[in-house]
């Protein structure tokens, strides 16, 4: 059974590096968000071109010598509005994550895990259609008129290849191409071993039917489990954010208020600390520290980086939302009472 299972994973394996197209749904969808994402970033540096010049200056906020002035006209985008280069670069970073998050891991993992549950009552069928006799591919034909959510469409294309006379093994095999989940793919090479094989099939995929349910209940309680540490990380990133506000309202916007004494013998006399850079400093630190929260959270719940995209985008956008309203007190153009 065993060399089997090796030569059909080595098949099917085969299968997909051979006949599998370039332009998949996951890579046109990552292409879409990336184009728009490099929309949003063109946006940003047409706006901050016409929106400034660069100029030489001696300023605290000079980078190598220059600084940015205002040109006091309107670019692409109303000043009123409020936005910089920076959001624009934010925007872009959570189009990029957000819509391969929500489109394909997420979509995906909802999927997989529907199709996952549908397993044990399929096989059930089966077990059960094996009391009175019927033959393995018959039990499937007729274990596919009935419902089992996301699994239903694929079981009666495979019923309808058996009808049309395509060698059962075959039908397996697309079938499986189709669902594409770690436990379809064990029920699968099960079916196939037990039809090549035969013995007393009842026992079989009754015994499969109940080994399935079994890990199904062990996920949901590692699910359960794991998700009070889910929370935990979200609390964390808001604790996270809600400090940034803190520090800046307590401690640098007072700090910024007072004039600094460069000594004796500098051309400059009192200045004032700029605020600007520290509010830019803070922006990224809220994202990149969402972005990561985000993957490590969507590790814990379901075992893979893919899934914390979705996550990330929502801290990334809870952060933005905080920064604007709390650190900036703009929210496009719309001055906040703080």
């Amino acid at each position: 059974m065993a060399q089997g299972i090796e030569l059909l994973e080595i098949e099917e394996e085969e299968e997909i590096i051979g006949r599998a197209p370039f332009f998949t749904r996951e890579r046109v969808i990552w292409m879409l968000s990336g184009g728009l994402a490099f929309f949003f970033l063109l946006i940003g540096i047409i706006d901050f071109i016409q929106d400034t010049r660069i100029v030489p200056s001696n300023s605290p906020e000079a980078f190598l010598g220059f600084v940015t002035v205002p040109t006091g006209k309107d670019g692409i985008i109303p000043n009123s509005l409020g936005l910089t280069i920076n959001d624009w670069i934010i925007f872009s970073a959570i189009v990029l994550v957000s819509i391969p998050g929500v489109m394909i891991y997420e979509k995906e993992y909802r999927r997989e895990r529907a199709i996952d549950r549908q397993l044990p009552y399929f096989l059930r069928e089966i077990a059960d259609a094996q009391k009175i006799g019927m033959s393995l591919p018959r039990a499937i034909q007729e274990a596919a008129k009935r419902e089992y959510g996301p699994l239903t469409q694929p079981l009666r294309k495979l019923a309808a290849k058996i009808s049309w006379g395509i060698p059962f093994p075959e039908a397996m095999r697309q079938f499986m191409k189709e669902v594409d989940t770690p436990l379809a793919r064990q029920a699968n090479i099960l079916i196939l071993e037990a039809e090549r094989a035969g013995g007393d099939l009842e026992k079989i995929f009754a015994a499969s039917e109940k080994h399935t349910q079994e890990i199904l209940n062990v996920e949901e309680e590692r699910i359960s489990a794991i998700k009070p540490y889910l929370y935990i990380v979200y609390i964390s990133y808001v604790v996270f954010v809600a400090v940034i506000i803190v520090l800046f309202q307590a401690f640098f916007i007072p700090f910024s208020e007072k004039s600094v004494d460069l000594g004796i013998g500098t051309s400059m006399g009192k200045i004032n600390i700029p605020l600007s850079p520290f509010t830019i400093l803070f922006m990224y630190l809220v994202a990149v520290e969402g972005f990561f929260s985000g993957l490590v959270a969507g590790k814990m719940a379901s075992g893979t980086i893919k899934h914390g995209l979705l996550h990330a985008a929502i801290m990334m956008i809870f952060g933005y939302v905080a920064y604007k309203a709390f650190i900036t007190s703009d929210f496009f153009g719309i001055k906040l009472p703080l």
